[in-house]
């Protein structure tokens, strides 16, 4: 008899031998661990990556797919039972902000674009300078997963800020988030630093790298 909302054990061996075929085992004991840790002390690792424009790469075109940026309606309409919606759609486009989708039938993915400051409660704040821009919120439909969707549309998206003249762009990843994780280091960004964040009780303590710190004003 299987409880509700707890996973069967036909369920979890389906889960473990996916990820052990891949993952691989040295990803496998590494996420045991963190997660342990996080039982432990409630810790949060977000790694942030940067590209420099000026050393992006053409365009191969090896994934068919259109990209084109999305209207406040078009957004609207989407279904949030399939898309990964957060409610402050409307919110962020007012501030200025721009989602990019990744378009065939239908959109199979999206990524929004930051142009001003960056603030998360949980992370740090990073002040945004002309010629910069920051990636967020991005997501790929399920069926559309591990086709190198994600990556080939980041690299579309920033071939189109380089031609508006941005010369730095930003993107952090959950570290546990695997599949984004090489998803941005295959579309060319660089590792920038990763920001470690604990909190127990009414005590949180934020460690940022340097390097992270003066990333704005790059």
């Amino acid at each position: 008899m299987s409880v509700p909302g707890l996973p069967t054990a036909s369920s979890f061996l389906q889960k473990l031998a996916y990820n052990l075929r891949y993952r691989g085992t040295g990803v496998c004991l590494f996420m045991a661990g963190y997660r342990l840790v996080q039982r432990l002390i409630p810790l949060e690792c977000i790694v942030f990556f940067r590209m420099d424009t000026s050393v992006l790469s053409p365009g191969k075109g090896g994934v068919s797919f259109n990209v084109r940026k999305l209207s406040s309606t078009e957004i609207e309409i989407l279904d949030s039972n399939r898309y990964d919606l957060s409610g402050f759609e409307n919110i962020d486009m007012r501030r200025g902000h721009e989602c990019f989708a990744a378009c065939r039938d239908q959109i199979i993915g999206y990524v929004w674009v930051n142009y001003d400051s960056i603030y998360d409660d949980k992370l740090l704040d990073i002040n945004l300078s002309a010629g910069q821009a920051y990636l967020y919120k991005a997501f790929t439909l399920p069926e559309y997963r591990g086709r190198g969707i994600y990556p080939e549309l980041l690299q579309r998206v920033c071939r189109i800020l380089k031609e508006r003249g941005v010369h730095t762009i930003l993107i952090a990843t959950s570290i546990e988030n695997r599949s984004s994780f090489r998803g941005i280091q295959k579309a060319g960004f660089e590792r920038l630093g990763t920001v470690f964040y604990v909190k127990m009780g009414p005590f949180q303590k934020r460690i940022v790298p340097p390097m992270l710190c003066a990333s704005g004003n790059r």
